[in-house]
């Protein structure tokens, strides 16, 4: 699952901190089969803003805040069921990149947030850096991209 969320501050003013309640209460539910990952990009988050304040109960956060420009930034949320190794983040200034391995399941699973600014070349670099990077076993690999298309 990937929610492009434009922004999930949990800040007491700030109109986005209704959307991680929200997608706990309506798309995570307990009583139904656990969903084993999902993906956030266009985060919005900085480094003062705690995991704490935006984990979602029964998943462990990873995240990759874009520090240095406005928007952006990923996060990748794992259930507790499953555990994980090998993060791994990757940030041009313009793409995002956000990964782990899950060994029970020989499986690396990234989240890729590319703006619509974003250069063919700036995009491929990232996704060859990923590659080179994740193809040490063979396994299988799942990316989330969202992709900005600032033509259509």
């Amino acid at each position: 699952m990937l929610l492009n969320a434009r922004s999930i501050s949990p800040a007491s003013t700030s109109t986005c901190k209704w959307k991680l309640p929200f997608l706990c209460d309506n798309h995570l539910d307990s009583s139904s089969l656990p969903v084993p990952f999902f993906a956030i990009t266009e985060s919005w988050l900085k480094p003062h803003i705690t995991d704490a304040q935006v984990t979602v109960p029964n998943f462990q956060c990873l995240r990759a805040d874009r520090e240095n420009r406005k928007g952006g930034g990923c996060i990748l949320n794992v259930h507790n069921s499953l555990t994980y190794s090998e993060d791994f983040s990757f940030d041009d200034g313009v793409n995002n990149l956000l990964s782990c391995f899950i060994p029970s399941l020989n499986t690396f699973i990234a989240v890729v947030y590319r703006p619509p600014n974003s250069s063919a070349s700036s995009f491929k670099t990232l996704l060859t850096h990923y590659f080179i990077q994740s193809n040490l076993r063979n396994p299988k690999i799942i990316v989330v991209v969202r992709i900005g298309c600032a033509y259509i």
